[in-house]
């Protein structure tokens, strides 16, 4: 009976093992446009892209640079120069950014798939561009599977 338990529970772990990919500064796909808004930790604006006749919704960020004259400590500096979220009927299907080499989401594996997600990587002077994309979603799903499959995931 221990040796079953034994491999009931290896194949939990095993099951529950996929990897996540971390949020992209508090940001999480599945978010409402409000939880991006009040939970993105980088200083900025957003601007929401004119509604077209079907469901998504494009959310652009600037950053907002502190005062020339303000000291910035390395952890206040920006990071992200610019983003893109976008949502499918009011739901964060896909985040696209652009990041200095100082950030946290620059650096990793170039393409990382789970069964819900792809975050792909690709790698500029300087820092890399980020495409954080849903495969649940229908208007993203063969753009995350071709990244997927690209990679050999």
């Amino acid at each position: 009976m221990t040796s079953r338990f034994l491999v009931v529970l290896a194949l939990a772990l095993v099951g529950c093992s996929e990897r996540r990919i971390p949020d992209f500064h508090g940001v999480r796909l599945g978010m409402t446009p409000r939880e991006v808004r009040d939970r993105f930790d980088v200083h900025g604006d957003f601007a929401v892209a004119p509604a077209a006749a079907n469901d998504d919704v494009t959310m652009r960020f600037s950053p907002i640079a502190a005062p020339a004259a303000q000291q910035v400590t390395v952890a206040e500096q920006v990071t992200v120069t610019s983003a893109q979220f976008e949502f499918h009927m009011g739901v964060l299907v896909a985040v696209r950014a652009d990041v200095t080499a100082p950030d946290a989401a620059s650096s990793g594996d170039a393409t990382v798939a789970t069964r819900a997600e792809v975050l792909h990587r690709e790698r500029k002077d300087g820092g890399a561009h980020i495409d954080w994309l849903s495969r649940e979603c229908p208007t993203h799903t063969a753009e995350a599977n071709r990244l997927a499959r690209a990679a050999g995931k």
